[in-house]
């Protein structure tokens, strides 16, 4: 699962550094620069206490997927079977109880799911009707002015009481500032 520079590791990253948000802007800058983190090792030393890492391959995701579902009546989502399987086989599994807390509805992963379960993954009852709405497109360049202006314009219009929103009302002070 490569998602890139997760928010959550640098709010680790923070922790690491003693909660100095500089250092922490230092490390991020030369992370960005370079694509490298280098941590001094006397932190490092906590990273290898406070971590451990798996790999966990794409079948054993799906196996892991149709598992749970079957022994627990609960269908997990790809991101947090990855996570569930790698805590499984976690050194001391057997012994600590662990607590996995799924990321993502399944549904956004519905191709996935199928593969793993044979079956479409249930819509959230919010999202089961979009289908049915038209699609509203609206092109724009790519200039940040144009596109405030226009969303903007749009949030107006959807606080106005006959426009028929479900999200008519005032708008916050930051947006309405032009």
């Amino acid at each position: 699962m490569d998602i890139q520079v997760a928010s959550n590791f640098e709010r680790y990253l923070f922790e690491l550094a003693g909660r100095d948000p500089a250092l922490l802007h230092a490390w991020m800058a030369a992370f960005e620069r370079s694509g490298t983190l280098r941590i001094p090792p006397e932190r490092f030393a906590r990273v290898t206490r406070d971590l451990l890492s798996a790999a966990v391959s794409e079948d054993e995701t799906l196996a892991t997927i149709r598992d749970v579902q079957a022994r627990h009546g609960y269908l997990l989502d790809p991101h947090s079977a990855v996570g569930f399987c790698a805590a499984q086989r976690s050194p001391g599994a057997e012994e600590i109880p662990t607590i996995c807390m799924a990321t993502a509805h399944p549904a956004k992963f519905g191709a996935a799911i199928r593969r793993a379960t044979g079956a479409d993954p249930e819509l959230p009852p919010a999202l089961a009707g979009l289908e049915r709405l038209p699609a509203r497109v609206s092109r724009l360049p790519a200039q940040a002015e144009r596109v405030k202006a226009h969303l903007l314009g749009a949030l107006h219009l959807a606080a106005e009481p006959d426009a028929g929103s479900a999200i008519a009302g005032p708008l916050p002070a930051a947006l309405g500032k032009r």
